[in-house]
């Protein structure tokens, strides 16, 4: 870690390409590779990320903002120019705290959380203590310790951008839990949608490979903690929006389609949808065209 993280330091480009992303592989220069492999490496650490290699993180952070990796893009965090298979409508305003994040880089994460002095609330039990933490999103989403412009920190973990490879892996339901236990809120809106819908609509999309037992509890979390149970998601052909799907629409019909002839698949469908109606959900499609 130490070394990836001095050679980030010390990196100057050659040429204007060479901080660009798109260049990965085309410019021996790239800087992108060191930032991969050393994000990569503290989240294989999980949480037992030592505190010097969190201070070695916290370091390299500060450093980059005035280094050659960030000459290019004065003005945002580098951390903005990680790939994604979108363009951004709205600017995400990523940190060093959101990349950690996107790695599943929990040990980090999570000192950092402790370090920065955040009220950690239990996750709720069931029964009476589960019916009131959900009454109180409202007051949650009011007082979230996570909040930052742009894109919600909870966003980063429960939707993978790119939706390919590594970034899928990445994915950590223990992460999502611990970004909820200081506050996060699933129902916090950015460019249209919530951490919530994203979570449905990244479901709905597939191809997670057999991860089902990973996302069954990523929406479990979600619904535990006051998820808008009746929130659906756009489906769209081309640019344009013709149908919106309920959350329990996606989650009895869509949830791991292509594994639905497994027992256990069924009887996850089965337990989130009836998470689901416990909590009022009501089945619709929305016909938008």
């Amino acid at each position: 870690m130490r070394s990836l993280v001095r050679q980030i330091e010390a990196w100057e480009p050659e040429n204007p390409d060479d901080s660009d992303y798109h260049m990965l592989y085309s410019r021996r220069r790239s800087i992108w590779p060191l930032v991969s492999s050393a994000m990569s490496l503290a989240s294989e650490t999980g949480t037992s990320l030592s505190e010097l290699e969190t201070y070695i993180n916290d370091h390299w952070d500060l450093v980059s903002k005035h280094s050659g990796l960030n000459k290019k893009y004065r003005g945002k965090h580098w951390s903005d120019v990680v790939p994604e298979d979108y363009n951004r409508p709205a600017p995400w305003h990523d940190s060093f705290l959101s990349l950690a994040v996107r790695y599943g880089a929990i040990g980090y994460v999570q000192q950092s959380l402790v370090k920065a002095g955040l009220l950690r609330v239990p996750e709720p039990t069931g029964g009476f203590l589960d019916r009131f933490m959900y009454s109180l999103a409202p007051f949650r989403a009011n007082n979230n310790q996570l909040s930052k412009p742009g894109r919600p920190i909870l966003d980063y973990a429960v939707r993978p951008v790119p939706s390919y490879g590594g970034w899928i892996d990445a994915i950590n339901p223990d992460l999502v839990e611990l970004l909820l236990d200081y506050g996060a809120n699933p129902n916090e809106a950015f460019n249209g949608c919530t951490p919530w819908q994203n979570a449905l609509s990244t479901v709905k999309q597939g191809h997670l490979r057999d991860r089902f037992q990973d996302w069954a509890r990523i929406l479990e979390l979600l619904i535990v903690r006051g998820a808008d149970p009746n929130a659906y998601c756009d489906s769209q052909r081309g640019v344009e929006i013709i149908m919106g799907y309920s959350a329990l629409h996606i989650v009895h019909n869509y949830f791991f389609k292509e594994y639905v002839h497994l027992k256990e698949v069924q009887n996850l469908r089965r337990r989130l949808s009836d998470l689901l109606c416990q909590r009022g959900a009501r089945d619709f499609k929305l016909h938008l065209t």
